[in-house]
């Protein structure tokens, strides 16, 4: 993994079991069981995809968002970064019981990142067997 790579895509909405069914239904999208205490759940679209995942929100104001989650060599850096180019910062780094260290920023015209700096080895790879 390299420094800035998107390395998945997430849906957070209050609502996330029904849009985890539709996106079922709608696009043959695979919803796999939640992992972890929150209720979050992975998604495969189809074969060699990028991983998402739709997820109830989480933050103190259940603040809803779809973001685009990146991988970074030095997470305090990359949000010090955001917030010098007029970004802010939404959620301090935190550890999540899967294994992730990360935090969420919001660019200045409101674009949202999930950033990563520490995830599990192989987490998406075991998860999808490389397989839809």
């Amino acid at each position: 993994m390299h420094n800035g790579q998107v390395i998945s895509w997430e849906i957070i909405h209050r609502n996330s079991k029904e849009l985890g069914m539709l996106y079922s239904d709608a696009f043959g999208w695979k919803v796999l069981p939640k992992d972890g205490s929150m209720e979050y759940h992975g998604i495969i679209t189809g074969k060699d995809s990028l991983f998402g995942a739709v997820g109830d929100p989480f933050t103190k104001d259940k603040q809803e968002w779809i973001a685009l989650d990146i991988y970074v060599d030095d997470l305090e850096e990359t949000i010090n970064t955001f917030i010098k180019h007029g970004g802010k910062l939404l959620m301090p780094k935190f550890s999540t019981d899967t294994g992730f260290t990360m935090a969420y920023v919001a660019d200045p015209v409101g674009n949202i990142f999930g950033l990563i700096d520490q995830m599990p080895d192989n987490y998406i790879e075991d998860r999808t067997d490389g397989k839809f």
